[in-house]
């Protein structure tokens, strides 16, 4: 009874954010004392999905490099995160690899800034792409650094001792 209360309310706290953003994206009037809002509408998606804005193109646009950035972070993240695991330093390097979150944004972002004037990437698809590999790129080779253990090692060393190749051990 109590697991079956616990699954209820982690599911009421999961789900009742996405409501009220959804609500908030439906109301028209919503003024503070009332629990709910007074006037509904449904323009704002009406104009998310009209041709004379240029709002949904933004949107897929956004999608797309969102959806490229995670790809591109998770395999070079992947690939790198393994060196980074076997590494005799691999406290230091992750150390390392903390930086862009430990760095103020503001002296980050104008660093960023300055380096993608001079490469003439401000402004473009690709150098926003970039920015964002830079925190997702670090991202990925700390959370994947820990997939790299010694179980993980030692069934790669079992496999190639019964005989598989190094690709077939790489690739399963």
């Amino acid at each position: 009874m109590m697991r079956r209360a616990l699954v209820w309310t982690l599911s009421g706290l999961l789900v009742l954010p996405l409501i009220m953003l959804i609500l908030l994206s439906l109301a028209r009037r919503w003024t503070w004392p009332a629990l709910l809002p007074t006037e509904l509408q449904v323009r704002q998606w009406q104009d998310l999905f009209a041709d004379a804005s240029n709002l949904g193109a933004v949107v897929l646009r956004s999608l797309g490099m969102g959806i490229g950035v995670a790809v591109v972070a998770t395999a070079l993240g992947f690939v790198s995160s393994r060196s980074v695991a076997r590494h005799p330093r691999q406290v230091q390097l992750l150390a390392l690899l903390h930086l862009p979150f430990a760095v103020s944004p503001v002296v980050l972002g104008v660093s960023l800034l300055y380096t993608f004037l001079r490469l003439h990437l401000a402004g473009h698809v690709a150098g926003v792409m970039l920015a964002h590999l830079v925190f997702a790129y670090a991202y990925a080779v700390i959370l994947l650094s820990g997939f790299w253990n010694l179980q993980v090692q030692s069934l790669a060393e079992l496999a190639v001792s019964l005989g598989a190749q190094r690709r077939q051990v790489w690739l399963q």
